[in-house]
């Protein structure tokens, strides 16, 4: 026959004395015996004769009512004793974690994330974080796990289950079932995740969630670890590029994504900043003022960019086309306005010449005393320009060449603007060939034509080499005070 414990149910067996459950003693027929107190035996009286006896009326039967409440009384003891057998085995520790674990072995991570709690606004992606847990050793991290929940309903203390790299996974807390079955719960910690860049605009993409960058480090608010997709995109204008990746929100508990964007595109100049950016033959409608970075791009990706503008005529000019990857800072002078613009100044300098013999005679006369300069004088002006111009390229300061130029002239202009917004990154131009090809004096004025070779190092190290053909206008030989007015490349090639 099974025997239960008269205090709290639990199942015996045949000899137990003390309940294994809650340690109270069971009367059993033996020890009932043991207790007894021992009664003296009365003397053997003489048996009385035996009369008639009056026979016993027949016991009543029970009612249904009594039977059917009998049966609910015993009916809800068995219960409670299975119940509680029942709640006892389901608020194990061990039962839950071995839920939380069975559905992340399987892929049923909706199972399995249904027994944990995840922080409220807390951004998650199911596949990422179960390919991050089960990434380590499963068996090291069950029995962290299980120590952990035996380690709560033991004392009641929180405990904090690590990933093998050290990172905070979970947070095992104590929880009570009616007020009485201790148990557990396990609630997600999620990592704090920041985005720092240099570029302003971009759209950044972790998961689901998408931000505009800024120039400097924004809050992505809490993220469940994991490798999540993400992207860059930025429209260049008319013209979209968008650059894939995957972000790791991996180890420790604050996550800084570190996008060094300029290292991502082209950085553009142009003597001319309204002439609009073409990017591979197409507008981005957007000027060099408005467009100075062109961006996002893939590691080996290149694109070809050119400006254009329309002068006072209508008609179109535009840059040479430069083919140019991640990391570069290109140059794209229009040179075809500048023609033009010395063409109109030559034209009034010859109005001004006709308006007056006198002055064209006194002039004559100025160059007939004036000391004669020689085409070797020139070929060394050049030379000396070309050394000052490499210092102050790497240097950024236009006053080591403001000497050779003429005030106000174009070529002046243009290296103001050129040498004033190179930016702050790391680069080094080093001068290997400088060589006048060709003198040609007309009057006050001389055309020096050179061939140029040197090496471009961006701050990726990168290094091209450039060859190049110029043309160089010099006035003021008739007062021996030369200046440069005019710089017009011919040629470019890259290497």
């Amino acid at each position: 026959m099974n025997r239960f414990c008269s205090e709290c149910g639990h199942k015996l067996e045949a000899d137990q004395v003390f309940c294994p459950e809650c340690g109270t003693q069971q009367k059993t027929e033996k020890l009932e015996q043991q207790q007894a107190p021992v009664q003296p035996q009365a003397p053997v009286q003489p048996q009385a004769p035996i009369q008639d006896q009056a026979p016993k009326p027949p016991r009543k039967p029970m009612t249904l009512k009594k039977k059917v409440g009998l049966s609910l009384v015993v009916l809800l003891a068995a219960g409670g004793v299975a119940g509680h057998q029942i709640i006892k085995a389901n608020t194990e520790p061990q039962q839950k974690v071995d839920a939380f674990l069975q559905g992340l072995y399987e892929g049923d991570m909706d199972s399995a994330m249904g027994e944990i709690n995840v922080p409220k606004d807390t951004v998650s992606d199911f596949t990422a974080f179960q390919d991050y847990l089960v990434e380590q050793d499963l068996t090291e991290f069950k029995s962290r796990f299980y120590e952990a929940g035996s380690g709560v309903v033991e004392d009641g203390i929180t405990r904090v289950v690590l990933h093998e790299n050290g990172t905070e996974l979970f947070k095992v807390k104590e929880s009570k079932f009616i007020g009485m079955y201790p148990g557990i719960e396990i609630e997600a910690i999620p990592m704090d995740v920041e985005l720092a860049s240099d570029v302003e605009g971009m759209e950044f993409m972790l998961g689901d969630e998408s931000v505009a960058t800024v120039d400097g480090e924004l809050p992505l608010g809490k993220y469940l670890p994991g490798v999540y997709n993400c992207s860059l995109s930025m429209k260049n204008g008319e013209v979209e590029k968008l650059v894939e990746s995957e972000c790791g929100i991996t180890e420790g508990d604050e996550i800084l994504l570190d996008f060094n964007l300029k290292d991502m595109g082209v950085e553009i100049w142009s003597n001319d900043e309204e002439a609009i950016v073409y990017i591979n033959e197409k507008s981005t409608g957007k000027t060099v003022k408005d467009l100075p970075f062109v961006g996002p791009l893939a590691e080996d990706e290149t694109i070809k960019l050119f400006a254009e503008r329309k002068n006072v005529k209508g008609d179109v000019e535009q840059s040479e086309v430069i083919e140019a990857g991640i990391g570069s800072f290109i140059q794209l002078p229009i040179y075809a306005a500048v023609a033009e613009d010395e063409e109109k100044e030559q034209s009034e300098e010859k109005e001004d010449e006709e308006e007056s013999e006198e002055a064209a005679e006194e002039e004559v006369e100025e160059e007939e005393t004036a000391e004669e300069v020689t085409a070797e004088q020139l070929q060394t002006f050049i030379a000396d320009f070309r050394s000052a111009y490499e210092i102050s390229l790497n240097a950024k300061d236009f006053s080591v060449v403001d000497s050779y130029l003429k005030e106000g002239s174009i070529a002046r202009k243009e290296l103001v603007d050129f040498i004033g917004n190179i930016g702050n990154d790391y680069y080094l131009y080093e001068f290997w060939v400088d060589e006048a090809v060709g003198v040609e004096i007309q009057g006050d004025k001389a055309f020096v034509t050179t061939y140029e070779e040197f090496d471009f190092t961006n701050h990726l190290s990168e290094v091209t080499n450039y060859k190049r053909s110029k043309k160089y206008e010099i006035q003021g030989l008739d007062s021996g005070d030369l200046k440069i007015s005019r710089i017009d490349i011919i040629d470019t090639t890259r290497d």
